[in-house]
């Protein structure tokens, strides 16, 4: 990345790699975007928390081979410029990921195969909760988030969906491994693929 250069694109926005722009120069990038909702793709509204308060913010691409959409959670590769796909929590410690929501803001065309968007890597963030009425979706606010035990990788299963470490069916281990951030909200068994806002980092 070019040393104290803007990136090229704001939260809402991909950097599409069939337009002909380097993408690769940006990878890795970071930037705190004001914590605030949008009114639309770009727009900005009114303010989400404290008026000082940042979401930071990580510019990768998307290398899992499938199309993704705003709010997924994400496991990155080792050098955290690539997306390998969808979060999901591990049965053993290999197998336990570490996740990143995508930016919510994203439109419904979603981040297409070997584009580049950002990712939440501290702050607040809007993720969702699981598509089945069971403990997983069980999240008091305060405690921690963790991934949906789920390895499939389709935007209306499971994977990369947000659960409450209370109804985590893994050892603790993993469950701690997995946190992604801490509930703002409290979710019950009822809410299903429901927006949930965490505070991604910010964990014991």
């Amino acid at each position: 990345m070019p040393d104290f250069q803007e990136p090229p694109i704001g939260r809402g926005d991909i950097l599409d790699s069939s337009a002909g722009h380097d993408i690769n120069t940006w990878l890795g990038a970071e930037k705190d975007f004001p914590a605030d909702d949008f009114d639309a793709v770009g727009v900005m509204g009114k303010l989400r928390a404290n008026v000082n308060s940042t979401v930071r913010c990580r510019l990768v691409k998307n290398n899992s081979g499938i199309v993704l959409s705003a709010k997924q959670i994400v496991v990155l590769n080792e050098d955290g410029t690539e997306i390998d796909g969808l979060v999901r929590l591990g049965t053993n410690a290999a197998g336990a990921e570490r996740g990143y929501p995508i930016d919510e803001f994203i439109d419904s065309n979603g981040v297409g195969t070997a584009d580049a968007c950002w990712v939440v890597i501290r702050g607040i963030a809007t993720v969702v909760t699981g598509v089945t009425a069971d403990d997983e979706n069980v999240i008091t606010a305060g405690s921690a988030v963790i991934a949906c035990t789920a390895a499939a990788s389709t935007v209306t299963t499971t994977a990369g969906r947000a659960a409450g470490i209370e109804g985590a069916t893994s050892v603790l281990a993993l469950n701690l491994i997995n946190a992604i951030g801490t509930a703002m909200s409290t979710m019950t068994t009822a809410n299903t693929a429901t927006d949930l806002l965490i505070d991604v980092g910010n964990l014991w």
